[in-house]
């Protein structure tokens, strides 16, 4: 387990190095309510964007940092409870836009990552706090159409198309999650929420992305839904599997769902344990966070003697039907609001940022490399999940293997298997 020497003082971003703990950039003005990680102004690099309270701009809203951690620009929101981010070209204009919802005053936010400049038909402003919004491809139309579901029993599901435009709603349904992604392999992207609405049962319903017709559900024990995200953890590239978080204080599950080409729904794991998730943001995440090109399924517990960070492995290995632990991370001693994965530190991993709200901070866990220097140019050695402990180059051996290239010389590398 890693462990983490700093003590947040609010309000503070920070990015971190998971294997050791040291910084790798802070701030010290942003409370970390909801993040999101992506190319928001066509760079090449990836910023860090975080939604609630600015103390250097006085005022609520977003704040966007570039990927060493250099402020970029503020955009002003209504109220500091920012409760989700996405990113997503919106617009059409091959960049990614940033949306954004307030739950504290039923917001909606779609703005470019360049300058923060609203875009055609945002943000829109509703009678009832919006919970969480995803980004997609419903209405076949250039650009991105949003989904957002609102609190209340019964809440409401909304589709938009890029413009904002309704597509369609739902009254019937209860939850604070939603996503975007084609789950069954028809090559057509559904609406699919955590449902809790006691009439109709919790479970993970499945709606067509168009229409927003119920085309599967999945019961979820008598658990309430809290988060659900969506991602390949199979290795087929047809479709995208779903991971729920169920419960709050007790019995919380997890459940890893697989929609086969016949629509049949299946439970592929489940890992139990007494934590509790805070989702003021998002709870889960799904990345290839070990380079062993497999999605892990990344899950945040606040329960005290759990707190931190847990990976589980997509698949169930050995065939019992409970989830597989990869790490857990155990240096954020705060309710951790968000967590989300991308690459921050440019090595081509993916990292993990955790948003807080007990020290209002912004983690970032990213695994540290070896490199050397070749010629001006920086070349990254990897093993993951095995550990390299030493890279050093040596001379060319006199007989060579014909036929290969060696461009950077010759390494010798020194490698341990973890036990």
């Amino acid at each position: 387990m890693f462990s983490h020497p700093l003590t947040p003082t609010p309000p503070t971003v920070y990015a971190v190095h998971g294997t050791d703990g040291t910084e790798y950039w802070h701030n010290h003005s942003v409370y970390g309510y909801s993040i999101a990680v992506g190319d928001v102004d066509d760079d090449g690099k990836n910023e860090v964007v975080a939604g609630g309270y600015n103390d250097n701009e006085s005022k609520p809203g977003i704040t966007v940092f570039e990927d060493d951690g250099t402020y970029k620009f503020f955009y002003q929101t209504y109220s500091q409870r920012v409760k989700d981010i996405e990113l997503g070209d919106v617009n059409n204009d091959g960049t990614d836009d940033i949306v954004a919802c307030n739950n504290g005053d039923g917001r909606i936010y779609a703005f470019k990552g360049t300058d923060g400049s609203d875009l055609t038909g945002w943000p829109d402003e509703f009678e009832d706090s919006i919970e969480d919004i995803a980004l997609g491809e419903l209405d076949g139309n250039p650009g991105l159409d949003i989904a957002a579901i609102s609190s209340g029993r019964p809440s409401t599901l909304y589709a938009f198309g890029s413009t904002g435009n309704k597509l369609w709603s739902n009254t019937t349904v209860s939850g604070r999650s939603v996503e975007i992604g084609d789950v069954d392999g028809d090559d057509e992207e559904e609406v699919v929420i955590g449902n809790w609405n006691w009439t109709t049962g919790y479970g993970v319903y499945v709606y067509d992305g168009a229409t927003g017709n119920l085309e599967y559900s999945f019961d979820t024990n008598g658990r309430q839904p809290t988060e659900v995200e969506l991602g390949n953890l199979d290795g087929d590239a047809s479709d995208l599997e779903i991971a729920v978080i169920t419960g709050f204080e007790e019995d919380v599950t997890i459940f890893a769902i697989d929609i086969n080409a016949t629509g049949q729904v299946n439970e592929m794991w489940r890992y139990s344990i007494d934590w509790t998730p805070q989702y003021y943001g998002e709870g889960l995440a799904i990345g290839d966070i070990d380079r062993d090109y497999k999605n892990e399924v990344i899950a945040a517990s606040n329960k005290q003697n759990y707190e931190g960070v847990w990976a589980f492995d997509g698949l169930d290995s050995n065939g019992d039907g409970q989830g597989d632990v990869v790490w857990m991370y155990d240096g954020i001693n705060e309710d951790i609001n968000d967590i989300e994965v991308g690459d921050i530190d440019g090595d081509g991993d993916m990292d993990v940022i955790v948003g807080t709200g007990g020290g209002d901070s912004v983690y970032a866990l990213s695994t540290q490399e070896h490199t050397a220097v070749v010629e001006g140019e920086t070349i990254f050695f990897d093993s993951d999940p095995s550990n390299i402990t030493e890279v050093a180059s040596v001379e060319m051996p006199p007989d060579p293997p014909s036929g290969y290239n060696f461009p950077y010389g010759v390494f010798a590398i020194n490698i341990t298997v973890p036990q």
